[in-house]
């Protein structure tokens, strides 16, 4: 079932990837204040920033940032709209989102995620909800990504959601739960035609870590270094490949340099 236009939504509304400054909106046509307090720990005054510690669940801090409210109708979408600056990296950003949604359950708010835009933003998020112990929210959002790769109408697009994006989050999400062989034939599938589905050169090379990780943890070390090898060759500063590629090496026997 598609959601309706006026639910109310949570959404990372930065680009991909680390930075400085990540931001995480929820916008509501119901009143946000027990959200707010929930997350915020007090209340706002509106339109006015606040620079305070986001709570989880238990009160501990996930991090520190700025926190906006924006009343209905005064806001960029009509609605009551709760903005959080954090810190840039995708994993405080994947967990100040989770909480938002947490926290709209908790007070009785039926929060949703934006549309799939991004689908990064949806494999690093699923990622991180696994990895988090998350597993329901990210087995929901695994099906939410499958759901909305068959309701593509554009070709190219649904051929990318369905043989790129699920196999991607279904090789993630084994990955999290310690599924190595999972983790290696889905992830396999998807790592070719990564570039198809954007993000950045680190973004992808992390995806593919997590697959070499598997590939080791499966006992599967001819093929890992077959993988690290050619990289070694292209990359001969890299002390990361290196280290890898002896290790590697000495499991198999075979010369370390």
């Amino acid at each position: 079932m598609l959601s309706r236009h006026h639910d109310p939504i949570a959404a990372i509304a930065t680009a991909p990837g680390r930075g400085a400054v990540g931001i995480v909106r929820v916008s509501s046509p119901q009143d946000l204040t027990p959200l707010v307090a929930a997350v915020c720990g007090k209340a706002l005054k509106a339109r006015e920033a606040s620079y305070l510690p986001f709570r989880d669940a238990t009160g501990a801090a996930i991090d520190q940032g700025l926190a906006l409210l924006f009343p209905a109708p005064h806001s960029y979408t009509g609605e009551h709209v709760l903005e959080l600056q954090a810190h840039g990296g995708p994993v405080v950003l994947q967990l100040l989102l989770a909480r938002c949604l947490e926290a709209g359950r908790e007070q009785g708010l039926a929060l949703r995620l934006a549309d799939h835009v991004l689908p990064f933003l949806d494999l690093q998020y699923l990622y991180g909800l696994a990895r988090a112990g998350r597993m329901e929210a990210a087995r929901t959002l695994q099906n939410n990504i499958a759901a909305h790769a068959a309701t593509r109408t554009e070709s190219h697009e649904r051929t990318v959601w369905q043989q790129v994006c699920v196999p991607a989050a279904h090789g993630l999400l084994a990955h999290a739960q310690g599924d190595w062989a999972t983790a290696v034939e889905k992830l396999g599938v998807a790592l070719p035609r990564l570039v198809e589905i954007g993000g950045s050169h680190a973004q992808r090379d992390l995806f593919h870590q997590i697959w070499v990780d598997a590939l080791q943890r499966n006992g599967q070390w001819a093929a890992v270094q077959n993988v690290l090898q050619p990289l070694v060759n292209a990359q001969p500063e890299s002390v990361r490949l290196a280290r890898q590629v002896g290790m590697v090496n000495g499991v198999l026997g075979l010369p370390v340099a």
